[in-house]
């Protein structure tokens, strides 16, 4: 499950789930409660630009090809915009 998380009430909600719920934070810097230490069981942090930490875990996963088709469906053809630096191949 993937949340955008900018605003209090909704940026507090993996302060409620359950420890034994795994959690990814996207972000420029860490916050809230995630831990960064090689210690965390449940939690990974990707810290920097948004967009090459989603790039990198849809390469990791598989799915970057399938990442770019869809953004290309919904934002318009790479050759016509101008792409996320993330994104740009």
């Amino acid at each position: 499950m993937f949340w955008l998380l900018q605003v209090n009430p909704v940026a507090s909600i993996p302060t409620f789930v359950s420890d034994s719920v795994p959690r990814v934070l996207f972000n420029r810097e860490l916050v809230g409660d995630y831990d960064d230490t090689d210690a965390s069981y449940r939690d990974v942090v990707e810290l920097g630009n948004c967009d090459d930490g989603v790039r990198k875990f849809a390469r990791m996963c598989g799915w970057e090809e399938e990442l770019v088709e869809n953004y290309n469906d919904v934002v318009g053809r790479a050759d016509k915009i101008s792409l996320p630096r993330a994104l740009r191949r």
